[in-house]
């Protein structure tokens, strides 16, 4: 059986299906107990360490995906029996297909049992297998310690963290969504662990932080959803930010994809996701089976925060598809703006080498290197060719360095 589902951003899927949801593919899996998890190498993500029918698979596990998910190049390495998966050239207004297949043997952590699959193709390279979703987790007791990297089961809930903040699971949503309080309704609050960003908000939301902190410093980021291409938007940083009865402090703020926003529901608004940057200033237990979330904030120094130094993105439209060279989006004001680069400029050489992939080149190099560094870029603005030197400086306050905070 094939089935729509809208992607999230690269590595975490919102899996909203258009037929059965993925809560149908799991109520006779056993519930996941005494288990522990870490991060991969560059602490993007948890990994779980599965096996699908005998064979190992290395899964994120994704509390904003709905259940378990694989890419089409795992599943025929692990010899599913599968009847065709459409490409994602067939995707349409942000959605692509996903084969449901037959019931498999699963072993998750110390558990095994059976289940269906979902499979879906993607255009882009992936460095795991799929990912464990939220139906797996959500009738445990377990830790998200994203400052330590780790998530851990729990037997119950610590007597220490019983006087923490308090905020109901959102029981009727397939990802991890937390309640928080509104003025006419309660609203939903996505913990995403398949999201590396920090704090994501409604566009109400976003338009009320930038109106009202119009000093605060800014650049850009791109990332890649499978449905949609590449989005570009704008990123700030928070020395404290307040999301109800939450206070995080030093966290990096943007405007949340239309996917995640279509998390929420006209009884239960989207506001905002927490994502692993977020989560590392989190202390947080999750009690699925009574349904509430326990929350305490942590305080800084955190660890290094890799944001954009430049002020610019070099993306193609969709990198999964489009083989055409990286075309600039420049804030303006930034370092690349200052080096007389305009949105539009199409990326002809960088540091005297073809751009190649764009995620391997100007953009994040932007991300990754540090102050001083210098980028020298040839581009192409109409007819006309030119070349120029982007010196990449600290856009944000020192806490996003992992240093103390000077606010």
């Amino acid at each position: 059986m094939k089935q729509m589902i809208y992607p999230r951003k690269i590595f975490a899927f919102l899996l909203l299906l258009a037929l059965p949801a993925c809560a149908a593919f799991v109520p006779s899996f056993p519930r996941l107990e005494n288990y522990e998890t870490g991060m991969d190498a560059a602490g993007k993500r948890f990994l779980v360490h599965a096996k699908i029918d005998g064979k190992p698979a290395t899964l994120a596990l994704d509390t904003g995906a709905e259940c378990l998910f694989l890419f089409k190049p795992a599943a025929q390495r692990l010899g599913l029996n599968l009847t065709g998966i459409p490409s994602d050239e067939t995707r349409q207004n942000g959605k692509f297909f996903a084969l449901e297949t037959k019931p498999y043997e699963v072993a998750i952590f110390n558990t095994t049992g059976r289940m269906r699959l979902l499979v879906a193709d993607f255009s882009v390279p992936m460095d795991v297998d799929g990912c464990a979703g939220w139906s797996l987790f959500k009738n445990s007791i377990f830790q998200i310690d994203a400052a330590s990297g780790v998530v851990r089961s729990l037997s119950e809930v610590p007597k220490e963290a019983r006087d923490w903040t308090k905020l109901r699971v959102h029981r009727s949503s397939d990802v991890l969504c937390l309640e928080i309080p509104g003025l006419r309704k309660n609203g939903v609050v996505l913990v995403d662990t398949g999201n590396d960003g920090g704090v994501s908000l409604n566009r109400l939301r976003w338009q009320t932080w930038t109106n009202t902190n119009p000093q605060r410093p800014k650049t850009l980021t791109a990332y890649y959803m499978g449905g949609s291409g590449v989005v570009v938007g704008e990123e700030s940083w928070a020395g404290k930010f307040s999301l109800g009865p939450l206070e995080i402090s030093d966290v990096p703020v943007r405007a949340a994809s239309p996917s995640d926003i279509a998390v929420g529901s006209p009884e239960a608004p989207y506001q905002a996701t927490l994502g692993l940057t977020a989560l590392r200033r989190l202390d947080l237990i999750i009690d699925g089976k009574s349904g509430i979330a326990y929350v305490h904030p942590r305080t800084g120094p955190f660890r290094p925060y890799q944001y954009n130094r430049s002020g610019a993105v070099f993306v193609s439209r969709d990198p999964g598809r489009d083989k055409s060279a990286p075309v600039a989006h420049v804030l303006e004001g930034g370092p690349a703006y200052q080096a007389g680069i305009r949105d539009g400029d199409i990326v002809v050489s960088y540091n005297g080498q073809p751009p190649g992939n764009w995620y391997e080149g100007p953009t994040t190099a932007s991300a990754t290197r540090p102050a001083g560094t210098k980028m020298e870029l040839t581009l192409k603005r109409g007819e006309k060719t030119f070349t120029t030197v982007v010196e990449l400086q600290d856009l944000f306050p020192p806490a996003a360095s992992g240093m103390n905070s000077q606010k």
